[in-house]
């Protein structure tokens, strides 16, 4: 299975929706002309990503679909992406009252 990393353009030089628009423009390329350079024929996406990255798949997905782009992922894989910022209760906020490395007020300061 063929296994494709998108490198996005970044904050703080770059804000968003300039990462999202760098995927977007990746998984239209890789659906539509991959196989130009690869034997690839893609049918059963899967959007993965990891804090941002999982936050970007999210956003991805959703911008697919709001611009109803012919071909959609088949599901998503994610790992401890922040989709809501709402200031309540979550379990990874529980769980950072035990994390050593991202402490109750780094965790708030990512989420602003």
């Amino acid at each position: 299975m063929p296994i494709f990393s998108i490198d996005y353009r970044k904050p703080p030089n770059f804000r968003f929706p300039v990462g999202l628009e760098d995927c977007y423009a990746c998984y239209t390329f890789i659906i539509e002309k991959i196989h130009q350079y690869f034997n690839v024929r893609p049918r059963n996406v899967v959007l993965t990503g990891d804090s941002a990255g999982g936050n970007l798949a999210v956003a991805l997905q959703g911008l697919l679909m709001q611009r109803k782009y012919p071909i959609l992922p088949k599901g998503m894989f994610l790992a401890y992406p922040a989709v809501d910022l709402r200031m309540k209760y979550s379990p990874s906020r529980l769980l950072s009252f035990e994390d050593p490395i991202l402490i109750p007020p780094l965790l708030l300061l990512c989420m602003k």
